[in-house]
Order: C-alpha cells, then sequence, then structure tokens
C-alpha cells in the first residue's frame, strides 16, 4: 500500500525575482593597475595606473573621481566597475585620442589644471580600446532553460551581480557581497566594533534570476582616538601602558594589530594615511631637521604649536621604505577612519557577543528585509534603493518588491533509541530526564587536574561529584578520581605528567588512563590549547576540558552534556538513530564519511587543514578520524584519494568490506562545486578502485553517493502556514523543499534540520553530484540527510548539517594541537600575506615542507576514538 503524500507547505524566502533582465547589451573594460593584470577579454583596456594601487577602496575612489569629475561626459552613462580591473559600458567610449586616452586623476582637492604627473597622490590612467565579446544579459536564459553554463554565462551573471551592489557600495562600506552601516554599531572591546549590514547576490533558478537579500554584520576596527583603540585593544585603562620598548610583547601585539590601517591626524585636514609601523616613545623620537637633531614632539609644537601630552607613548610611522626621510606622528593626534573591516579570526571571547548582535528574530529579519522599516536596527534594505539606482534604471532591469514564495514538505521524525526506550523528537530536541545511554561505558582509572587558582579542593570535589552523580545516572560505571591535583598554567605538560605519576604511585603500577578531567582558567585557551596537544599527540591519553565560566553556573544539564562528551569520547553509545532510508542501507555493510578543508583568516599565511572522518559501526554512531595540511586557501583535499583509501581498509579491518559509501561533504562554494567537486568524487572512484586492485579484490566497487553540504549561503525560510511554525516564528525541524530553488545545474534541496533555540534558523543546501545508491532519488536522500543530523554524539537535539560534516569541522579546528607552540599556528599576527585590501593578494611562495616536518600525528592510542568531540 503506498504511503499518502506528504502535506506541503508555503513558505517565504528572502529572495525576489529579476522580472525583466537588462535590456541593454555591455562592453567589458579589462583594467590593469600598473603591473597587475587579467587575463579576461574586454572591449578597452584600462592598461594602467600608475603609481601602483593596491588599496580597493582607493581604487574604486580613483575611477569614481575619474568618472564623476574628470571625464563625466565620457562616462555618460556611468560604467560599471568592479573594484579590481574590469568595467562595464552600455555604449561605446568616445575616448578623445580616439582607441587611446590617458588621464590624470588627484584624490586631493586641487583643480584639475595644477594637477601633474608624478606628484604625490596623483594618477596617471590610460585607457586603451580593444576588440572583444559584447555581454548579453539574454544569455542567462541558456543557464535557466538549457541549464548549461558557459564563460558568457558566467560573465552576464557577474555583471547583474555588479549592477544591484554598485550604488550601495559607493555609499558604505562594503566587501564582497554585503555592504555595512554604523548605525547602532556596538563597540565590543579589543579595539573592536560590530556593524551590521545587507547581503545582495544573484543567484539562478531553474525558471528565474534571484536576488538574495539578507541581513548579516561584520567585526570592524574600532574608530576614533588612536590611544583609546589601543587601550582598548591591550585591555588596558592606563595612557603610561603604551609606553614601551620595540620588544615587548604588547609593542609587538599593537604593531600588527594597527598595521595596514588607514588614519587621519589632527594637523593634517581630511589627507588620511597609512600605519606603516608604530615606534616607541614616539614624542622623543629623534630626526634630522634643518641641519640639525629635533624630536616629534619639538616640530609639533613649534610648527603646528601642538604640545604633545604623552611623549613617551608610541608614535605611527607613515612613511615608505623609500622615502626620503621617516614621518612619524603621536598617537595622541590620530584617529582610525571609520568603516575599515577585520579580516582576522575573531578572539574566541567576542564569539557569544558576536552571536547576540547578530540573532535577530525571524519576523523582525523578514520586516527588515521586505523594507518595511528598520524596526529600530538602523538598516535599510537594498531592495527599496533597486527601483531608485541610476545603474539599474540604465540598464532597464526590473527587480520585483515581493519575496518569492516556494513549496516544501515536513520529514517524518527519526526513531531515536535510548537504552531500551524510543524517543520521538519534538522539533528536533528531546531530553535525557529519566534516560539511559544506548551503552554507557566505563570510567575507573582518571584524574581531575584543577588550573583555577580560586577554586579550592573542596569546591573541586563538589563539581566532581555532580559530574559522577550526572554520569552514573545516565547508565555509565563510573569511580571516584584516583587523584585530584591543583596545578599552574605556567608549565602545563609538567602538571598533566605530575598527575599521571600520581596516579601510578597510588594504583601502585602503570596503566591505561582512561581519562584525565581539566578545569580551565579564565581566558583558558593557551592551557586548553597545551591540554589537547599534551593528551591527544604526546601520551595519548583522553582529555575533557571544564571552563571557569561554565562550572561556576552549572546545573544538571550542563553536567549530563558533559556526560555526552565522555561518554561518546570512550567508545560509547548515547542514543541510536533510524529512519526508512537508513534501514535500507543498514542491509549491507556501508560507510558514512564526512569531509571538510577550513582556512586561516584571510590575511594569514598558514596552511590550510582537511580533514576526512568515517562510520566505524553499524549504527554510524562512531567515527574515525584523519587530518592532512596543504597550501593556504586551496579548497579541494589534495590527498583525498590516500585518505579514502586508508579508511576503507580501517573500517574492513573490524567489519565487513563495504558496499556503499554516503560522502558528505562540507566547504565548497557553489562557484567551486562544479569544478572541485566532480575531481573529488573522480578521487574517490579512483581510491577505490586502486584499493580494489591492490588487493586482488573481486567484491564489486562499492557505490558511490556524493553530497555538498553548505550551510554559508544567505537563503531563509519565513513559514506561511501556521502548521510550520515553531515557538520562535521559525519553520520547525524537518522542513526540507520541494520546488522553486532548483538550481538549473544540480539536482539540490534545502534542509532546515534544527530548531533555533532563539533567533532565525539556517537550513543546508545540499547538491548530489553523484548517487549510486538512491538513484538521485531525493526523498531518500532528504530522509537519510536528516537522520544523520540527529546523530550527533554532543547534544540531545538535531544539529543543522549531518553529523560526519559536524565531526569533519572540528577536527579541522584541532590542527593546532598538531604544532609545537613556536610555530603560533593559531596566531594570525605572526606572519601574514603580503596584501593591503580586499581585491588583491600578492600570495607569497609558501613552503608546506616545514610545516609537514614540525607536524606531530595523533597518537596511536587514540585512533578508534572519537577524540575530537
Amino acid at each position: 500500500m503506498a504511503r499518502p503524500s506528504p502535506q506541503e507547505f508555503t513558505v517565504v524566502t528572502n529572495c525576489f525575482t529579476i522580472d525583466r533582465l537588462p535590456q541593454k547589451e555591455y562592453l567589458q573594460y579589462d583594467g590593469t593597475f600598473h603591473n597587475i593584470s587579467t587575463s579576461l577579454q574586454q572591449s578597452y583596456d584600462l592598461s594602467s595606473i600608475s603609481p601602483q594601487v593596491d588599496r580597493f577602496k582607493t581604487r574604486q575612489a580613483i575611477l569614481r573621481k575619474l568618472q564623476n569629475d574628470i571625464a563625466p561626459s565620457i562616462f555618460c552613462p556611468k560604467a560599471i566597475y568592479d573594484g579590481d580591473a574590469i568595467l562595464y559600458a552600455s555604449k561605446d567610449l568616445e575616448l578623445p585620442s580616439g582607441g587611446k586616452s590617458s588621464f590624470l586623476v588627484s584624490l586631493s582637492n586641487q583643480h584639475q589644471s595644477t594637477v601633474t604627473e608624478g606628484t604625490r597622490g596623483v594618477y596617471a590612467i590610460t585607457l586603451t580600446k580593444t576588440i572583444g565579446q559584447t555581454i548579453k544579459p539574454s544569455d542567462l536564459r541558456a543557464l535557466m532553460i538549457d541549464r548549461k553554463t558557459s564563460p558568457k554565462t558566467a560573465t552576464a551573471t557577474n555583471l547583474l551581480q555588479l549592477l544591484i551592489v554598485q550604488e550601495t557600495n559607493q555609499k558604505n562600506p562594503h566587501n564582497n557581497r554585503a555592504f555595512f552601516s554604523d548605525t547602532n554599531k556596538r563597540v565590543v572591546g579589543d579595539g573592536l566594533e560590530f556593524w551590521r549590514g545587507f547581503f545582495q547576490s544573484v543567484r539562478p533558478s531553474t525558471s528565474q534570476m534571484l536576488i538574495n537579500i539578507d541581513i548579516t554584520m561584520t567585526a570592524m576596527y574600532q574608530s576614533g582616538n588612536v590611544i583609546d583603540v589601543s587601550l582598548s585593544h591591550l585591555g588596558s585603562r592606563q595612557v603610561r601602558d603604551l609606553t614601551f620598548s620595540t620588544k615587548d610583547a604588547k609593542f609587538r601585539s599593537l604593531s600588527i594589530f594597527l598595521k595596514g590601517l588607514e588614519i587621519r591626524c589632527r594637523t593634517t585636514g581630511s589627507r588620511t594615511r597609512f600605519v606603516r609601523e608604530l615606534v616607541a616613545r614616539g614624542g622623543r623620537y629623534e630626526f634630522e631637521k634643518d641641519g640639525h637633531m629635533t624630536t616629534v614632539g619639538e616640530y609639533f609644537r613649534s610648527a603646528h604649536s601642538t604640545s604633545i601630552q604623552f611623549p613617551d607613548a608610541f608614535g605611527i610611522l607613515t612613511s615608505g621604505k623609500n622615502a626620503s626621510h621617516p614621518v612619524v606622528y603621536p598617537a595622541e593626534l590620530c584617529t582610525i577612519v571609520p568603516g575599515q573591516l577585520y579580516k582576522k579570526r575573531l578572539p574566541n571571547h567576542l564569539t557569544r557577543e558576536a552571536v547576540s548582535f547578530a540573532t535577530m528574530a525571524p519576523d523582525v529579519r523578514l520586516k527588515a528585509i521586505m523594507g518595511d522599516g528598520d524596526s529600530g536596527r538602523g538598516i535599510v534594505s537594498p531592495i527599496q534603493g533597486y527601483r531608485d539606482s541610476k545603474y539599474i534604471q540604465e540598464s532597464g532591469m526590473q527587480i520585483s518588491r515581493s519575496p518569492l514564495f516556494i513549496k516544501g514538505i515536513m520529514l517524518p521524525t527519526p526513531r531515536i533509541t535510548m537504552g531500551r526506550a524510543d524517543i520521538r523528537p519534538n522539533n528536533g530536541a528531546w531530553n535525557l530526564r529519566d534516560q539511559k545511554f544506548s551503552f554507557g561505558t566505563k570510567l575507573g582509572l582518571w584524574g581531575v587536574l584543577n588550573f583555577i587558582p580560586s577554586l579550592n579542593e573542596r569546591l573541586c570535589r563538589t563539581y566532581v561529584d555532580a559530574l559522577h552523580q550526572q554520569c552514573s545516572s545516565l547508565g555509565m560505571t563510573m569511580s571516584a578520581p584516583v587523584a585530584i591535583k591543583s596545578g599552574s598554567e605556567n608549565n602545563v605538560f609538567r602538571e598533566m605528567n605530575d598527575l599521571v605519576e600520581i596516579i601510578y604511585q597510588k594504583i601502585g603500577r602503570k596503566d591505561n588512563i582512561q581519562m584525565i578531567l581539566v578545569m580551565l582558567p579564565a581566558r583558558g585557551d593557551p592551557v586548553h590549547t597545551q591540554v589537547k596537544q599534551w593528551g591527544d599527540v604526546q601520551t595519548g591519553v583522553p582529555t575533557q576540558c571544564l571552563r571557569s565560566e561554565k562550572i561556576i553556573n552549572a546545573n544538571v544539564q550542563y553536567w549530563a552534556n558533559v556526560a555526552l562528551k565522555i561518554n561518546a569520547r570512550l567508545g560509547g553509545y548515547n542514543h541510536r538513530v533510524g529512519s526508512a532510508a537508513f534501514d535500507e542501507i543498514s542491509k549491507k555493510p556501508f560507510m558514512i564519511m564526512g569531509a571538510d578543508v577550513s582556512h586561516a583568516s584571510p590575511q594569514t599565511f598558514r596552511p590550510s587543514v582537511a580533514s576526512l572522518v568515517w562510520s566505524r559501526d553499524q549504527h554510524a554512531s562512531q567515527y574515525i578520524a584523519s587530518t592532512r595540511i596543504q597550501h593556504p586557501r586551496t579548497e579541494g583535499i589534495v590527498e583525498l584519494k590516500d585518505m579514502v583509501k586508508s579508511a576503507v581498509l580501517q573500517f574492513s579491518s573490524r567489519n565487513s568490506v563495504p558496499e556503499r559509501i554516503f560522502f558528505f561533504r562540507d566547504g565548497i562554494s557553489d562557484e567551486e562545486v562544479d569544478s572541485v567537486g566532480a575531481k573529488e568524487v573522480g578521487d574517490i572512484e579512483e581510491a577505490l578502485k586502486e584499493l580494489w586492485l591492490e588487493k586482488k579484490s573481486r567484491l564489486p566497487l562499492p557505490k558511490v553517493t556524493f553530497l555538498v553540504v553548505g550551510k554559508r549561503h544567505h537563503v531563509v525560510f519565513f513559514p506561511k502556514d501556521g502548521g510550520l511554525r515553531d515557538r520562535t516564528g521559525n519553520c520547525k525541524a524537518g522542513f526540507v523543499t520541494t520546488g522553486g530553488l532548483e538550481s538549473p545545474l544540480f539536482k539540490d534541496f534545502y534542509l532546515q534540520s534544527h530548531a533555533a533555540i532563539k533567533g532565525t534558523s539556517r537550513s543546508s543546501h545540499y547538491i548530489v553530484l553523484k548517487d549510486e545508491n538512491f538513484g538521485k532519488n531525493l526523498e531518500k536522500l532528504h530522509d537519510l540527510s536528516y537522520m544523520l543530523c540527529h546523530v550527533y554524539s554532543k547534544a540531545t537535539r538535531s544539529v543543522s548539517i549531518p553529523a560526519p560534516v559536524y565531526y569533519a569541522h572540528l577536527v579541522c579546528t584541532r590542527a593546532a594541537y598538531h604544532f609545537p607552540g613556536e610555530m603560533h599556528f593559531l596566531n594570525d599576527d605572526t606572519e601574514s600575506m603580503a596584501s593591503t585590501d580586499t581585491g588583491r593578494t600578492k600570495r607569497k611562495e609558501f613552503d608546506l615542507e616545514p610545516w609537514q616536518r614540525e607536524w606531530k600525528p595523533l597518537n596511536g592510542n587514540m585512533a578508534w576514538s572519537m577524540y575530537f568531540l
């Protein structure tokens, strides 16, 4: 008997249709800023801007002044500029000298008649006409109807993207696809502040081109007086703390933080400069002037009648290496220009603040996106400005102001089993009350190391007892710790080893210690890193860390969450999950794999980290992990073939040879799915063929299913039907799209597998690149994907991505534990790419060999454990 069709729901998305594509054809201009070139075809070549301009913001200012002030009659209507090397114009430019013309642009306020080439702040721009193809927005119909991409469709899509962002990007600080406003910004410390803004992106569907609009946020360098910002960065209130030598760690930290920032000095009016370096005791810095030595303080007193209040505070060097003499400004006279994006990794202690700032209820978010007032948030939706944008008006493009409605269904809830009880999650969540782990482990040989100075032994034992009680109530067999010791964070490795010796002395023998429980001090990230290095790499002893800010207010739920990690890390099963699709694949040996690649922050020169995890049991509950490092910003997993071969061998050593493999890949952008994803599918197929050949196996090759799981998109769903809405105003967990957002290039779907505790829920985007197991039956892939979102061992609720993908991400974040501390893997400030701004990165030659040489593999005792939880 056939199952009845599931009820279909209607939801609102934050996508808007392009009702009419641009009606004009465009000429493309390839711009070369001095010695930076591009290989794209063009109609005109902006062959040089001299001197070389690396800064994204400066390049935009130069082209804006050229069009608006220097040659407005030539650029009428205005050309569209991407901020790097390409311009688009809807008509042929009438250059004064025919096929080639030069212009001088000064960013100062001097009159154009006085501008001379070679003067500081004057840029020479040459436009050269070449032969190239025109861009036809009508080419996009081939993408939507024929479902084929080409250089023409890619260029036309890029043109649409530039058309929609051109107006807002000229008025606001922005990155590639989002602009930001300082209205209602939040200063958060560390010399940083948070700004809100709007993301806007063109995306194709099978029937129409869409514009995705969403509210976003970013970290900015705090604007204002350099002294105040510097004290905030150092966590100090005393200006005397800015008096230090060049060898001082604070000097180095502040130098790296401020380097490259755009500043304005009180004595130079509106003109801005950039921080090259810091100098110690800036007011007392000596230099030669008019044949005799003087100081910066004396110079500003005589030249500008300005007395320096803090001469012992640092100064700011703004002159370049080739300058005839150094130019130093006292920090107290300088201010940081607003709107400078912070592109490094956000400090860990600001993560919660960032989440709080970004959180917005779904109804409020939708109202702001639609432009129905800013709801006090100080942000104005771009949907309000499209109709008035001169670029969109000139193109003839029309954009709907009504959001797109799409269809979807609710998936059946997976079966959750704990102990002998079956549990039905409610909106993706279930409760541990009166429940037992499916398999509780035994914990007998363990100890506790306390790094919290204010935590005495009596209170420490109280916390340990609370954990012991909760683990026991959930079904673990747990003894009291053999030893509890307090230690100093000054030498973590020694303290850990000393605790091990104490345990050995108490039991009278050396034995495999099952776990060390570690109490971390406030801001204990350095201690945490060393603890994991000691456990994961050096000794193979499992460690469980507890943060001081958590245990002070710990309740039963907190200790239960810790118990979840401990039981799974030691090989236990917290719960088991089942579904119709999982029941089907369980009939034959199978492997579930998850993979991810993580990168250092954009301005940091560090290896990228690739990870692969795979299930090792018939319940898809326990996983093994493998990690590799590779060249920075490499999106594909370079050693995937070898990693897959090792995974299958390891799985087969304790199980039957797998007949099915389901591979979930995170970390591939939509633009790279076709290239990176396709190559990795091929790598997996080659790995299996080579392995079967090496083993001379006559068994059939495993059937492979490969899905890309993307969570960094901005598509959001707002329930229209009451039956789909949960208490927070979001769609309930289990909503999956069935029509309206399909990609013209791939089989895909959006699955909202978790319920937001607050704010707006985010779905994940699944793209099916290969499916030999279900024949691209999306219903079965929906079911299996949703089921795997309930497998995550650290939680009693479904998560936003399948557990193996989540685990692969966790493995990537632990890469620093495999390097010695002197490699500074987590320190964004130790070495940076030679880049000054968005759009251009002058990559250094990266030598991976030293990093590979220093990489320490996972200790063999941890190989079969979920150490990464």
